[in-house]
């Protein structure tokens, strides 16, 4: 039995995720540091990470099936307690369902038994369950971390010896993170072991508040401190390009280009005769004069992957910074530049927080906001009229993806192009944990259907503008 079939392991979006046997009856600490992802039952779908909002979200489902009375809730009791699940009154760690309180427990292991027992006294069939949960490092079977951990430590060999380290220093930095994780076993139970992080987000926390603790720690010693951020800044700029490493035939291409986009950037600088040069530029150049190679890429053929391409192979030589390349170290740009540069460094950003940063720089503002859109979409996704949150921060199964695709496709083939200025249809789209509106469609289609919709805007002004969406033609 492999390893994935052994544990349930799915990967999604590059994370580990466990399936668990709703039939399984756990006790003790076993889901301890673990949080709910997806559950599934039938055509009803929770997409969560808490477990209190799961266990209510579940059993407003179930009541709108097979609705009980109060009384006959609060008269359920959990097999394994006795305890009821449901109180007329408030009390810690109970939360309101139709004027009475559900139990939504104080441990994970809890809250999964609470779960069971809802759906067994709903006459819920648990084989006919689906449910996904995420493990935090610390709670992953030891065999599953060693097998990752092989994984992550061959593919960082290969990213340095692409920068261009020699097999000895190579080998040099890979033990100097085993070195790095005994001080971050100290910091964190959760997360303790830098080569096991999946999730970009956290890898970079974790990065931070290491940082923090050995200057507090070790603050008489600064050859310390600086050797920690060294090493860590190459395991950072490897896990933003890690995408490479997992696909040979893509390292092979990658390899490839190399030396073509190392000459090209050079070329441009004397070209244009300036210090700062956008890798969007260099990407149009590619493309265009090597075209065949490009395409080779495959989905990665976009400037956002692209400009993580150029970040993993120029930067020992110039100073980078989302998206700019610079051959100084003080990177000098211009207004619409620096702007564009804040913007990447949030994890959020909003157009009345543009604004105010503005104001306080006393900079000019963005010129056209429906242009920053499109060009941010790579990396973030506009969820309201005013934000948009970086990719991976918005967490949504590729199921769902394909489901409001699909919608999309259905409801542009029977009515007509989407016109947001009358378009209703969001109820037919999985639950989120952002509420439907218009401006989060768009935002999905220019994320994640950009080779199958376009988008038309009604207006010229950000603030006025509807959306049409149609098919692309081929």
């Amino acid at each position: 039995m492999d390893i994935f079939t052994k544990y349930g392991i799915k990967i999604i979006n590059g994370k580990r995720y466990y399936e668990l046997n709703m039939n399984e009856r756990i006790y003790g600490y076993e889901l301890e540091n673990t949080i709910p992802y997806l559950f599934k039952y039938k055509d009803f779908v929770v997409q969560t990470s808490k477990w209190n909002q799961l266990s209510l979200e579940v059993i407003r489902y179930v009541n709108d099936l097979n609705p009980k009375s109060n009384e006959e809730l609060v008269s359920m009791m959990y097999d394994f307690s006795k305890a009821s699940v449901f109180s007329y009154e408030k009390k810690t760690n109970f939360s309101p369902f139709n004027n009475i309180f559900l139990n939504t427990n104080h441990t994970a292991g809890h809250q999964f038994r609470s779960l069971q027992t809802i759906l067994i006294n709903y006459n819920v069939n648990l084989d006919e369950c689906y449910f996904l949960i995420r493990r935090h490092i610390k709670a992953e079977p030891i065999e599953v971390k060693n097998y990752f951990r092989n994984i992550t430590m061959k593919q960082y060999k290969k990213y340095l010896l692409l920068k261009g380290y020699d097999d000895t220093k190579s080998n040099v930095l890979i033990g100097n993170i085993d070195s790095l994780n005994k001080v971050l076993t100290s910091m964190s139970t959760a997360f303790n072991d830098f080569y096991l992080f999946d999730d970009y987000y956290y890898f970079t926390n974790y990065k931070s508040k290491f940082f923090k603790y050995v200057n507090s720690k070790y603050f008489s010693n600064e050859k310390i401190a600086k050797n920690s951020e060294a090493n860590l800044e190459l395991l950072d700029s490897f896990y933003k390009s890690r995408f490479i490493f997992e696909n040979e035939n893509l390292l092979d291409v990658v390899t490839k280009l190399k030396n073509l986009i190392v000459f090209e950037t050079q070329l441009l600088f004397e070209e244009l005769n300036t210090e700062v040069i956008s890798s969007n530029k260099i990407f149009g150049i590619m493309r265009l004069k090597y075209r065949e190679l490009m395409n080779s890429l495959g989905v990665y053929n976009n400037s956002n992957d692209f400009f993580k391409i150029c970040e993993l192979l120029l930067s020992k030589k110039y100073r980078i910074k989302k998206p700019f390349i610079s051959t100084s170290t003080l990177m000098k740009l211009s207004n619409e530049e620096l702007m564009v540069s804040y913007a990447y460094s949030l994890d959020k950003i909003t157009v009345s927080g543009l604004s105010k940063y503005a104001d306080k720089m006393h900079f000019k503002k963005l010129d056209n906001l429906l242009q920053f859109m499109n060009e941010v979409s790579d990396d973030y996704i506009q969820i309201s009229i005013d934000t948009l949150i970086k990719k991976e921060l918005f967490e949504i199964s590729d199921d769902a993806l394909e489901k409001i695709k699909e919608e999309i496709c259905f409801y542009i083939n029977t009515v007509g192009n989407i016109d947001t200025t009358s378009y209703l249809g969001y109820g037919v789209y999985p639950q989120l944990e952002f509420k439907w509106n218009k401006y989060l469609l768009v935002g999905i289609v220019r994320t994640f259907f950009d080779d199958h919709f376009e988008i038309e805007y009604t207006e010229k002004s950000y603030k006025t503008t509807d959306y049409i969406i149609r098919m692309k033609k081929n």
